[in-house]
């Protein structure tokens, strides 16, 4: 048994797009009426996507159309917040602006 967990652990295994998407999903879902909670899970989900978006980040974990859906969603819920036009509003923008460099 403690063969298999040393072979976990160092397991070739990475995250993908797929993985981060999967994350950012559950960044995005509802989580009843916490609104503190609704504005953790946007920042969080938020500062993945830009971790996504930097030179640093392996390009099997660029973020897709979905990426940026998820965390739109997370700010949606922030309803209360008074910033959250603006946010969503800029993610949406520099999604287009990488749509577009991507196609050109």
């Amino acid at each position: 048994n403690t063969e298999n967990h040393s072979s976990l652990v160092h397991s070739p295994l990475e995250p993908n797009a797929q993985s981060y998407d999967l994350y950012l999903h559950s960044c995005s879902r509802g989580l009843g009426k916490q609104l503190k909670l609704h504005k953790e899970r946007a920042e969080e989900a938020e500062g993945i996507l830009h971790y996504r978006l930097s030179p640093d980040a392996p390009l099997a974990i660029r973020p897709t159309t979905e990426s940026f859906n998820y965390v739109l969603r997370a700010w949606t819920r922030c309803r209360k917040e008074m910033l959250v036009a603006g946010k969503v509003m800029n993610l949406v923008l520099r999604m287009e602006r990488i749509q577009k460099d991507v196609l050109l």
